[in-house]
């Protein structure tokens, strides 16, 4: 993926799907777990492609900056 797609895909993530959602299905409760994660794996993945690239770039604020989002 390219910076910006990355960047996008970034700013569109707002943390866990469904936080705080509660099912009385064990079911429903193990998809949401295996949804959340990969999910949750790709923001950190583009955050730290991000993180690397500002470093190598020597864009050091933005890279603190997704650093810290990490």
């Amino acid at each position: 993926m390219e910076a910006r797609q990355l960047e996008q895909a970034v700013a569109l993530y707002r943390g866990d799907l469904l936080p705080g959602f509660t099912c009385d299905s064990l079911p429903f409760d193990e998809w949401l777990r295996q949804e959340r994660e990969p999910l949750h794996r790709l923001a950190l993945d583009a955050l730290f492609e991000l993180t690397t690239d500002g470093l190598t770039h020597g864009d050091h604020h933005k890279a603190q900056r997704l650093a810290r989002q990490q």
